[in-house]
């Protein structure tokens, strides 16, 4: 269909934008949201670490229930979403970068169940682990590329 940009247009532009996207900033206008925000820098200082509800409402001094609700609030995901997000793109930039295999990659940041962790991934990039390294390595050899030379012609 003419005019219609398909799927596998999109893909690596979204794939590529969740790579770099960076993680905002958080504002730290009153006391949960600076707890909120405590609690992020935690996430993303070490992402294999397990992250429950209950140790990060006791970082931000707020019971569960209330806690979860300014998560969700002030970060605008779940603190599962969140999580997983950070891990993810961890898990790309390993990908990406290193020869780990993908079962290496995804217990280092901090993915338990190896099935859960391919399943986010697709879901979140529409494609497994090992073509998403594929798809990275080609991106990188086509930045790296020399671009087409011009000769000078001598006169």
């Amino acid at each position: 269909v003419r005019g219609r940009v398909g799927p596998s247009f999109l893909s690596p532009l979204l794939i590529n934008y969740c790579r770099q996207a960076p993680i905002p900033s958080l504002v730290t206008t009153n006391n949960k949201s600076f707890g909120i925000e405590r609690c992020c820098e935690a996430i993303l200082k070490d992402p294999s670490q397990p992250i429950t509800l209950e140790k990060m409402a006791k970082k931000a001094c707020m019971s569960r229930s209330s806690f979860a609700l300014q998560f969700k609030t002030v970060t605008g995901k779940s603190l599962i979403e969140y999580g997983n997000l950070i891990r993810l793109q961890k898990a790309c930039q390993h990908l990406s970068s290193t020869e780990e295999s993908a079962t290496s990659i995804a217990y280092d940041c901090g993915f338990g169940n190896l099935g859960h962790f391919y399943s986010i991934f697709k879901k979140q990039y529409d494609m497994t682990p090992v073509d998403y390294r594929r798809w990275a390595l080609k991106q990188s050899a086509r930045e790296s590329a020399p671009e087409g030379r011009q000769e000078v012609q001598s006169g």
